[in-house]
């Protein structure tokens, strides 16, 4: 799934204290529609801004806390999720 390093990062970028092994589960039980409606909330969320990712974050991180509430994962997990979908995707975090 997402290797310890992608899930540390994810966590000290969300500020949440999600095990790896939660980060997994939640991700594996997301249907894939789900994934990638989630993916898309999220790219529109960040996109809206128009600010580089990094600067977008703080702004952004709102929107990823609602939409993980709404799918019942923890914002790391949605994090992992997002930049998978972006590489799966051919859109850059820049």
């Amino acid at each position: 799934m997402f290797s310890a390093m992608q899930c540390q990062v994810a966590r000290l970028v969300t500020g949440t204290d999600t095990p790896d092994e939660v980060i997994s589960q939640e991700y594996a039980a997301m249907l894939g529609s789900n994934r990638s409606v989630a993916a898309m909330r999220l790219d529109a969320a960040v996109r809206q801004y128009g600010l580089p990712f990094q600067q977008a974050w703080d702004y952004a991180i709102k929107d990823f806390r609602e939409i993980a509430e709404q799918y019942n994962v923890s914002p790391a997990t949605l994090l992992c999720l997002y930049v998978e979908w972006c590489n799966e995707n051919g859109k850059k975090l820049n």
